[in-house]
């Protein structure tokens, strides 16, 4: 699938600037947690056996444009968005963490984050649950609505699923 999404981007690239068949690029994907490191280096290196291939269907010369692929994970990755959006709200000071979850539609991704000196942060464990995306997002936002609920003065009779059911969906 990585290789058909590749080659129909290459197509546009080439098909809106010829001239970008000549140099490289780098090719970065974003892994859940799920995968183990023997996971990711099987799907890289896969990646780049079927590069020569992927190049010649597009009739380009291997030595004229170069892949390279890289990995990071999916919490990482939110955490790294989050930090480039509210660079005000992320001051960690060297040695602090920072606990990443990441709740998605199909995993839940978390990863514990270290800061250092110069405000770099390093991934130093990383875990996932698969399907748990959809089931934590719901509770989350079930218990926001019951705390919410009890909240509103005349709302106590009415129930979370009710409320969903009329309001949210």
């Amino acid at each position: 699938l990585i290789s058909a999404v590749l080659l129909r981007l290459l197509r546009l690239m080439i098909s809106t600037k010829p001239d970008f068949q000549k140099g490289g690029m780098i090719v970065t994907l974003l892994v859940p947690n799920i995968y183990t490191q023997h996971d990711v280096f099987e799907l890289l290196n896969e990646l780049r056996d079927r590069t020569g291939s992927l190049l010649d269907s597009l009739h380009i010369d291997n030595n004229e444009l170069f892949i390279e692929y890289e990995t990071i994970s999916e919490s990482d990755a939110a955490f790294m968005g989050y930090q480039q959006t509210h660079a005000s709200d992320v001051r960690l000071s060297n040695g602090e963490m920072a606990l990443v979850i990441d709740c998605g539609k199909g995993t839940t991704d978390i990863s514990m984050l270290l800061a250092d000196d110069n405000e770099n942060y390093s991934s130093f464990f990383r875990t996932g649950f698969a399907g748990a995306g959809n089931v934590l997002s719901y509770g989350f936002a079930e218990d926001f609505l019951t705390l919410v609920l009890r909240a509103i003065p005349g709302s106590n009779e009415i129930s979370v699923k009710d409320f969903i059911n009329r309001q949210v969906l």
